[in-house]
């Protein structure tokens, strides 16, 4: 195998209460002191950054300054820059939901600074991705972040719709694999490491313990709740260390067309997009609808909020898309989806 950096998050502090042990943690476990900024917005602020900033002010912190983010986009990095360096600071919490967090990635990495990520919900990978998403087409190469702290608390707290939407990403990968198998078997891709073989073989796994650990997870019961944030929380490693094919497949393709929409979550518009995909590839859809609405997962158009003729037009044009795209190999190459079928199979799933 040629060599290639493999980034991964250095440590972990993770369980109840965890952030009012983040200054200790960052003292006898990073080495850090110095200056700070905290990147949030006003919700996140209230429910963890006060209590972070007054948590590393103890810790012996020279000085922490808070800035509150507006999106997911280029010139948010380029202000929380200049603050960087207007203010000497030597490391940045990126703290909330995957736009806080990414936007913190992404100013730390071009300042060339240190990355704490404090997720407050999990409805992405970000918290542990070497990575940010930019809705302006932005792509800053990532530092591995230094520290990952996840207050349990706080999360079984936050509204569940989040932890709904990022179960429903995450099972994206069961279309997402169902592609990649297909792509293998017409010699589209191979894998001939270890790295990816164990990878597939976890994510497989990953995906049986979240269909049987359902009820629990949604019942918030300790055990079943720690197996989910941690299923997500290595996730990001093992995207590292594998660089998966099967982790996005036609159920992302799909997405794309309803996430531009008004108040629809990443991991919303996957899911409903995985449980199309899977129907059309054969699979077990309505094992895949039952799981999402165990969890209390939105799985029909009504509930995402979109038209039919959104759902339909995002299946046909996932079919366009991926055909241009040359390092994929789907479904859609074989079964393209047309005005006629797409309807057919939102019907038949029930989205519509």
């Amino acid at each position: 195998m040629k060599a290639r950096v493999i980034k991964s998050c250095l440590a972990y502090l993770y369980g109840s209460g965890a952030i009012n042990e983040i200054g200790t943690f960052c003292n006898d476990e990073l080495s850090l002191t110095g200056k700070a900024i905290l990147i949030s917005d006003p919700t996140v602020w209230t429910i963890a950054g006060k209590q972070i900033s007054e948590n590393l002010m103890h810790a012996g912190f020279e000085k922490v300054e808070s800035v509150f983010v507006k999106g997911a986009w280029k010139s948010e990095v380029d202000m929380i820059r200049e603050k960087i360096r207007a203010l000497g600071a030597t490391v940045v919490f990126g703290i909330g939901g995957g736009v806080n967090m990414d936007v913190a990635k992404a100013a730390a990495s071009e300042e060339n600074i240190n990355i704490i990520t404090v997720p407050t919900i999990f409805a992405t990978e970000a918290q542990t991705m070497a990575l940010a998403v930019f809705r302006d087409g932005y792509r800053p190469n990532i530092r591995p972040i230094l520290g990952c702290v996840v207050d349990t608390d706080i999360i079984k707290q936050a509204p569940w719709r989040f932890q709904a939407a990022g179960y429903s990403d995450f099972m994206g990968k069961t279309s997402g694999i169902a592609d990649w198998e297909l792509a293998c078997s017409r010699k589209k891709e191979f894998t001939q490491n270890f790295s990816g073989i164990f990878g597939y073989e976890l994510a497989k796994l990953q995906l049986r313990l979240l269909h049987k650990y359902a009820v629990a997870v949604k019942n918030k019961e300790e055990k079943a709740f720690d197996l989910f944030l941690q299923v997500f929380m290595i996730d990001g490693e093992i995207n590292q260390l594998c660089k998966p094919g099967w982790n996005w497949g036609t159920e992302h393709a799909v997405a794309r067309g309803l996430e531009d929409c008004v108040d629809v979550l990443h991991g919303e518009a996957v899911g409903i997009s995985t449980i199309l995909m899977t129907c059309w590839q054969g699979g077990d859809w309505k094992n895949v609808k039952k799981t999402l609405e165990t969890v209390g997962a939105k799985v029909t158009a009504k509930q995402l909020g979109v038209s039919d003729d959104k759902i339909i037009n995002a299946l046909t044009d996932a079919t366009s898309w991926v055909k241009q795209r040359p390092n994929y190999y789907t479904i859609l190459h074989e079964k393209p989806l047309t005005d006629k079928t797409a309807q057919f199979l939102a019907e038949m799933t029930e989205v519509i």
